[in-house]
């Protein structure tokens, strides 16, 4: 549990009884709401940009390769 949350729990504990309920209902409510939708990407949104084309070679480069050192958190 992080230190803020662990904060907030011990503060929770302290709470009236009254406050904790309004606490579970209001943290419930923001559980429940309907999630944003993602925003869907637009074909060609960048099309007349007059820059390059992104190519496959592109997206080779900038995937990343970690080495075995960083694989293991070096």
């Amino acid at each position: 549990m992080s230190i803020q949350l662990e904060t907030i729990v011990k503060n929770a504990v302290n709470l009236p009884y009254e406050e904790r309920v309004e606490l579970i209902m209001r943290v419930s409510e923001s559980l429940l709401a309907k999630p944003r939708k993602s925003k869907q990407l637009e074909y060609g949104k960048y099309k007349d940009t007059g820059l390059r084309e992104s190519t496959e070679d592109d997206f080779k480069l900038a995937e990343w390769h970690p080495s075995e050192a960083e694989l293991n958190g070096e």
